[in-house]
């Protein structure tokens, strides 16, 4: 396996892939991002977890995609496949759509901390 340090500027699309990882009730979320300039160009699988995959997905509800946006993370290839994980993700996003974006990370993490709560019991 080969990793590699990247910086990819694109468009968030959609998000392919949404759960959480068990045992430890973290967040993953999987998406396309575009770096082409049509739908034919180079698309990257990236993986982010925990408040990079809350956000993500927050964006995905709050229907913000597409967007702009700037991954940061370890490009990582085997066997012919490759993919991002990314440690930072900047959304490109105007004040009211920000203002939208934050309003559904609160409402997905106290949707996370309910249903950890029911688990429990």
């Amino acid at each position: 396996m080969r990793n590699n340090y990247v910086f990819l500027r694109g468009t968030l699309k959609k998000v392919t892939d949404r759960s959480i990882v068990n045992p430890i009730n973290m967040v993953e979320v999987r998406f396309n991002l575009s770096t082409g300039q049509s739908d034919s160009d180079q698309d990257h699988l990236v993986i982010g977890y925990s408040k990079l995959a809350i956000d993500v997905i927050a964006a995905d509800k709050a229907q913000l995609l597409p967007v702009e946006c700037l991954v940061e993370g370890w490009l990582q290839s085997s066997e012919g496949h490759s993919w991002v994980v990314a440690q930072e993700v900047t959304l490109h996003l105007g004040r009211n759509d920000r203002k939208r974006l934050r309003w559904e990370i609160e409402r997905f993490k106290m949707d996370l901390q309910a249903k950890d709560s029911l688990e429990r019991l």
